[in-house]
């Protein structure tokens, strides 16, 4: 059996279970599983780069990061900024000057706030960990279903039986899973190590403020 789009899956899905009554919670059982592979996995399929023009305190994040691998401005030397929590921005705030050339940054919420407030239009650039593209009927693939399909099945069964009360399953597929998702782990680790190299793909032009 083909297991290489969103159609092809859901029918997979459905033949493992055994059922043919699963049409309209299929997909949910998908969603679920991609709700779950955004949690645990981070790999170089995931990395991205994104820049934004900024000369304001508070910077949006792009909306589909999961995690920051790295943040700098691109001045020249390059100034890679430094995390701080919010505690110590506010006392970053109370001791240094008001505005000037970013230093610092701290996470708050949905954005990212310069510590100190740029004094002129800088380039940030950041590197991260961005969600994998959810399927749907009008997006067939992405990259994990076309290299990792047992991660995608597994998960979608994983989150299919509880709803079918039918848990002695889970563990199955909760093994078969957790053992595809370990061999992608070091997969991806050796591709980094053993004389591969770390490519940092950009994603298409993210549609959320300045990023680009």
């Amino acid at each position: 059996m083909a297991l290489s789009t969103y159609s092809e899956l859901q029918t997979a899905v459905g033949s493992w279970l055994n059922r043919s009554d699963l049409d309209t919670n299929i997909p949910d059982f998908i969603a679920l599983a991609e709700s779950s592979f955004n949690r645990v996995l981070r790999t170089r399929n995931q990395i991205t780069r994104a820049t934004s023009s900024v000369a304001e305190q508070f910077v949006a994040l792009p909306s589909d990061l999961l995690e920051l691998h790295n943040i700098q401005l691109n001045t020249s030397p390059v100034k890679r900024l430094q995390q701080v929590t919010m505690t110590k921005a506010d006392e970053l705030k109370s001791s240094i000057s008001t505005s000037g050339t970013p230093a610092y940054f701290a996470l708050t919420g949905s954005n990212i706030e310069l510590i100190p407030t740029p004094d002129a239009s800088q380039t940030l650039e950041i590197v991260y960990y961005a969600t994998i593209t959810a399927l749907s009927d009008t997006n067939a693939s992405n990259w994990l279903l076309t290299s990792y399909p047992d991660i995608y099945l597994y998960g979608t069964l994983v989150q299919a039986e509880p709803y079918l009360m039918n848990d002695e399953r889970m563990g199955t597929w909760g093994a078969l899973l957790g053992k595809a998702i370990e061999e992608l782990r070091v997969s991806d680790e050796r591709s980094q190590t053993e004389g591969g190299t770390l490519v940092m793909r950009a994603s298409a032009n993210l549609d959320y403020g300045g990023w680009k």
